[in-house]
This record gives structure tokens, C-alpha cells and sequence, in this order.
């Protein structure tokens, strides 16, 4: 019996260290060798819950085991909540991610806040997405009215040289007008022909390359908006070169600038409507003076203009973006309202 006690110990010993293993061994005594088939089926359970293990580690989830091992349904339940996690990443990989786990302690809260911070960056592209097909959409516009600025800019050139051939070609009767109010010393009529001639003329005074197209196609249609609105203009542009200042810049600055006025404008009585620009280059910097003549009156309120009016979602003007773009330029944004005059003033520098 002593030397089946032996053997039996060896068993055990080898047992621990070579796991999956098994001997088919004998005893003489028949308690040793009914001691040893009970050892031999806590063993197979043994094994068998090894295997398990190892499969569930390399990510088999299949597993199988025989309702006679009792130990096995810690494995198994973890096998089914494994297999279920893998189908719910499949659904989070496919873009899923309403879901949440609650039956693995800390890692349910991991997993949950994985899920939670796929959901924003999910939401933050979607938002860059929409903002960047809504910025190709706003530069495809501005390319449109680009080159329908630069076709009607063309067609206005055309007019202008029409228009300079058909005074040209009056400015012999002009003169025999003038010539006959002054024999008849009809001095006032002289003078009032003369300025009608003048305001003809020298409604505007215009220095600039035509290498800015988008800057004289934008004001040359801002201006043309106005006049339909019978305002009297008066234009001074002194630019030598071209400017260092992007297309998309240009249209926020002079766009929403000559916009405002336009607004303004409409709300004043047609003998009162006055607009003025001045844009000058004077080295690197741009200077910018844009008044007009209103009615209502206005205050201003965190760069945004507020009106009395009881419409007021109609009559603010916001001035934000004319601000943030002019900084861009280390530039700076005057305002002075005055004997219903509002005069905005740009210096932009480094152009």
C-alpha cells in the first residue's frame, strides 16, 4: 500500500506540471485505485476547463462541454458574453453606436465611454463635412459671380467707351450752348450747364491696374446696384498694382461693407441718397473710407448695428466678419455715425 501511495503522489506531482496530460496507471489496492479514478475524472474536468481557456484566449468562442462538468459555467458564461460582445462590435464597426454593456464591471464603463467618444468624432466629421461642402458651395458660388462680374465688367467697359465716343462727339454743340448763354450774360445758366457737364464727366475719378478683377468687378456692381437706386455716387480709387489680398477676403470686406450701405440707402428719400468711396494704396497699405446717408436711427452694440425700429431682426447689421478679416491684415475698423452720416473706414496693411 505504501508503494501505491508513492506512485499515487508522483501522479499528482506530475499532474501540476504537465497540464492536458494523463497516465493510465494501476494499483494494487483497491481503495489507491478507487481514490485514483476519482482523481482521473476531476482531472478530465480539469482539462477539459484548460481548453476552454485557451480557446476563449486566442478568440475561439465556440466551445463545447458535457453537462457533467459542473465547474465549466463561469467559462461558458463568459464564452456567451464574449460572443456577444464581438456582435455588438460588429455592429459599432458598421457604424452602430446607440448601444451600451453593463455586465463586465470596469470594462462595460470603458467600453461605454469608447462608444460615447466614437459618437462625437462621428458627429465632429459629420459637422466638418457639412461645413466643408457648404464652404465648396459658397467658393463655387463666388467663382460663378466672379466670371459674371468679370462678363459684365467687360460688357461696362464697353458701354463706358460707347458712352465717352457719344459725348465726344456732342462736346461741339456743349460748347455752342455754353458760347450762347454767355453772349446773352446768362452767367447762372452758364454755370448750371456747365456743372450738368461736370457731373457727366467727373462723377468719378478712378486710378487702378486691371489686375484686380474681382476688387472692380465687385465694386463696379455694388455701384451699378446703387445707382438704380438713384444715389448719388461719388468714387476715388487709387490703386497702383495689385493687391495682396485674397479674392474671398475682397467679397466679405467690400461685399458686405457696400451691401449695408445699399440697405441703408433704400430707406432714405431719393434726393437724400448720397454714397462715397475712397480706396487708396499708399505702399503696403490700403485705406478705406465708405459713407453714406441715412434716416434711421442707429447705435451700435458689440460691433453690430441696432436699430429703434420695432423689426429688428430686419435692421441689424452685423460687422463681425468685416472685423475678423480685417485683422487678418493687422488692420483696424473705425466707425463714426453723425448728422445721419455713417462713415466706415478700413486700414488694411501689409497688401
Amino acid at each position: 500500500m505504501k508503494k501505491d501511495i508513492e506512485l499515487l503522489c508522483n501522479y499528482l506531482e506530475w499532474i501540476l506540471n504537465h497540464p492536458l496530460g494523463n497516465q493510465q496507471l494501476t494499483f494494487q489496492d483497491p481503495e489507491i485505485m478507487r481514490l485514483y479514478q476519482t482523481i482521473e475524472k476531476f482531472v478530465a474536468i480539469l482539462n477539459q476547463n484548460y481548453e476552454i481557456t485557451e480557446n476563449i484566449s486566442e478568440g475561439k468562442l465556440d466551445s463545447e462541454v458535457g453537462k457533467d462538468n459542473l465547474y465549466v459555467g463561469p467559462l461558458m458564461e463568459l464564452q456567451s458574453i464574449l460572443k456577444h460582445l464581438t456582435w455588438q462590435l460588429g455592429l459599432v464597426a458598421n457604424g452602430k453606436l446607440d448601444m451600451q454593456i453593463h455586465f463586465l464591471g470596469d470594462f462595460s464603463k470603458t467600453f461605454n465611454r469608447m462608444i460615447a467618444q466614437l459618437k462625437e468624432r462621428e458627429q465632429a466629421l459629420l459637422e466638418n463635412a457639412k461645413l466643408t461642402e457648404a464652404l465648396n458651395n459658397q467658393q463655387l458660388e463666388i467663382l460663378e459671380k466672379e466670371l459674371q462680374n468679370q462678363a459684365e465688367k467687360y460688357t461696362q467697359v464697353i458701354d463706358s467707351m460707347e458712352e465717352l465716343r457719344r459725348f465726344r462727339h456732342d462736346m461741339k454743340n456743349h460748347f455752342m450752348c455754353i458760347d450762347s448763354l454767355l453772349l446773352d450774360d446768362n452767367m447762372q445758366g452758364a454755370r448750371d450747364y456747365i456743372h450738368s457737364i461736370n457731373n457727366i464727366v467727373a462723377s468719378s475719378f478712378t486710378l487702378e491696374t486691371n489686375d484686380n478683377y474681382i476688387f472692380n468687378a465687385l465694386i463696379d456692381e455694388k455701384l451699378k446696384v446703387a445707382s438704380q437706386l438713384n444715389v448719388k455716387i461719388k468714387k476715388i480709387i487709387a490703386i497702383n498694382r495689385r493687391l495682396d489680398i485674397k479674392d474671398v477676403d475682397i467679397c466679405i470686406l467690400f461685399g458686405n461693407a457696400l451691401d449695408n450701405c445699399i440697405d441703408a440707402l433704400k430707406k432714405v428719400e431719393q434726393e437724400k441718397r448720397e454714397l462715397s468711396i475712397t480706396v487708396i494704396l499708399v505702399e503696403d497699405t490700403l485705406s478705406v473710407e465708405i459713407t453714406n446717408t441715412f434716416e434711421e436711427p442707429v447705435r451700435m452694440e458689440e460691433g453690430i448695428i441696432q436699430t429703434t425700429k420695432s423689426e429688428k431682426h430686419n435692421h441689424g447689421i452685423g460687422l463681425k466678419n468685416v472685423n475678423a478679416t480685417v485683422e487678418k491684415y493687422d488692420g483696424e475698423v473705425h466707425i463714426d455715425i453723425k448728422n445721419n452720416i455713417f462713415k466706415l473706414i478700413l486700414v488694411l496693411c501689409k497688401v
